[in-house]
């Protein structure tokens, strides 16, 4: 999964937007990027490898300008290569984007653009959004309009930050199946993939719902639906020890989390007992259970089958969340349908889930912590998040 992060204040925000990338690198990249935007110029660093490297190579803390996007990524379309890393800018430089998810229908859409004359530099489905966001800002000259429109094209799932070279003092960002957070500070406010990326400079926190777009300035954070309208959210408080963001001593983060493996055991078993409650109500209720997960998660799902069916006699059947919907046909209203995830935001999961059955079946949904896009939830219906506490994400590849 790729991180994303964006600010806007008012003294240079490349360390800013450098410190935030190292916070999330825990997810895994390929590539990194930075750009920023002052004097009706934005500026763009970026190349395929570590962080520290490419900082020591290009120098990505000492872009100039108060406002600045940045991006982590793992390649998905198109190579590992420096001119395939984000941020992407338009034809004309006007905008640049991060994003992460996939634009499904990005071939279509770079084919409409290219017979009116836009260039593409690279092999990414995420460059037609900054295309898109120009080729729309040139006819309205509004960047929330702009960017609802070309949202609007899209298909797939998304979330991204864009920066426009004539607006310097703000950020506008649009949100669809993937996850996308507002920090809000006093003198700067962020816009971020992971509330990581930011909660060293501040705690207060908006969790952008589905297919909503914001507009970021170093002083107000103004949220819209997809019509334009304006939409209210009060940020809510989170709290980390940021003693959890870092290494520590350690070499890596897999060391890390090793060491804090007895921690972490005792951390899991305090749960709300209600929620046990209804948990092992519907287990017991049920004529089978349906597992399905993804990465490590997977083997988590294979040690509940082991013990469902040992110790409690129920039948279970474990699939991964890409192959769930080929076994969907044996789910009915008699099946429990447990859906795991290490870091509460797996593309795969989060499709199974959402995928339609022939025989509708409750689901309990555990996944990263409360805020991320997996919850628990009965009968079918989603449970809207407690946006009071952030998830603990722990996302790796395949």
């Amino acid at each position: 999964m790729c991180g994303i992060i964006g600010c806007v204040n008012d003294e240079a925000v490349a360390p800013i937007l450098l410190r935030g990338l190292k916070r999330v690198e825990y997810r895994g990249y390929d590539s990194a990027g930075l750009a920023t935007v002052s004097e009706s110029v934005i500026r763009v660093r970026k190349a395929a490898g570590r962080i520290d490297d490419i900082e020591r190579k290009y120098g990505l803390s000492t872009l100039s300008g108060t406002t600045g996007i940045a991006h982590t990524r793992w390649a998905t379309h198109g190579g590992v290569t420096d001119q395939n890393a984000h941020p992407h800018t338009s034809c004309k430089e006007m905008v640049a984007i991060v994003h992460n998810g996939i634009i499904e229908n990005y071939l279509e859409l770079k084919k409409q653009l290219r017979a009116k004359g836009h260039i593409f530099k690279s092999e990414t489905d995420s460059e037609v959004i900054a295309h898109l966001i120009e080729a729309e800002y040139r006819q309205v000259k509004d960047p929330v309009k702009a960017t609802i429109l070309a949202a609007k094209r899209l298909k797939g799932q998304y979330a991204f930050a864009a920066l426009f070279q004539d607006a310097p003092e703000l950020i506008i960002g649009a949100r669809k199946d993937a996850p996308l957070l507002i920090g809000v500070g006093d003198t700067k406010n962020f816009i971020a993939s992971d509330v990581l990326a930011f909660i060293e400079y501040t705690d207060r926190t908006i969790f952008l719902d589905n297919q909503e777009v914001v507009k970021v300035t170093n002083r107000s954070v103004e949220i819209f639906d997809m019509n334009g309208r304006p939409l209210k959210r009060k940020p809510t408080q989170v709290a980390w020890e940021l003693a959890d963001l870092s290494k520590m001593d350690y070499a890596h983060y897999t060391l890390k989390e090793i060491h804090e493996q007895p921690k972490t055991v005792v951390s899991a078993m305090m749960q709300n007992e209600e929620k046990l409650a209804e948990f092992v109500k519907k287990i017991r209720g049920a004529r089978s259970v349906f597992v399905t997960a993804a990465g490590t998660s997977y083997h988590a799902g294979l040690l509940l089958k082991y013990r469902l069916e040992r110790d409690a006699a129920i039948r279970c059947e474990v699939t991964l969340a890409g192959e769930f919907r080929e076994h969907s046909d044996f789910v009915d209203g008699g099946s429990v349908v447990i859906a795991l995830s290490q870091s509460g935001e797996t593309a795969d999961l989060l499709d199974a889930c959402e995928g339609e059955r022939p025989h509708p079946a409750p689901e309990l949904r555990t996944g990263g912590g409360s805020g991320c896009d997996e919850e628990f939830h009965g009968s079918g219906r989603r449970r809207k998040p407690d946006r009071r506490q952030p998830r603990r994400q722990r996302e790796w590849r395949g």
